[in-house]
């Protein structure tokens, strides 16, 4: 068998298919492309179901057809490329074709702050049932004795 070239392996379907009297395989590379490589994997399944074998999903666990949908096979095979890519660029290796990080800071701050705003309001309410009418009253006045206290003109929109 010639050897391929890259542009090749890159388009193949399904790069490696091992069939044996007792079961088949098929694998491919982490940096292959599931929808890519699903109408072959279904061709394959086919040949199997025909010959009267039984594909299974190692990943999921799951028994598949060639009719399956194959999407939670599919996010399994992204899930598990994913982590596998990045312990190997965290350990210092070349990876080609990783998959970028789509950056979440922002939105994860984000939702950090709003999750705190929430969690200050729902406590302040929660202060304000608990309090007697007469703290209540006594906290509206306070601006208002504060700024009599230090002789500042109290205007009519502070008294609120």
């Amino acid at each position: 068998m010639a050897a391929s070239s890259p542009r090749t392996t890159r388009t193949c379907g399904i790069p490696y298919i091992e069939i044996d009297a007792g079961g088949g395989i098929v694998t491919f590379p982490y940096s292959a492309d599931f929808g890519a490589v699903l109408p072959g994997l279904k061709r394959v399944i086919e040949v199997f179901e025909r010959h009267g074998y039984t594909a299974c999903d190692r990943q999921t666990d799951t028994i598949v057809t060639s009719s399956a949908s194959f999407q939670d096979s599919g996010l399994s095979f992204a899930a598990t490329r994913d982590a596998a890519l990045e312990q190997m660029w965290e350990h210092g290796e070349t990876v080609v074709g990783r998959p970028t990080r789509k950056s979440s800071s922002w939105m994860s701050a984000g939702l950090v702050i709003l999750v705190v705003w929430i969690a200050v309001v729902l406590i302040q309410q929660h202060d304000a049932s608990q309090r007697p009418p007469s703290v209540t009253k006594e906290l509206q006045e306070l601006p208002d004795r504060l700024k009599r206290m230090t002789g500042a003109p109290v205007s009519p929109s502070d008294s609120r």
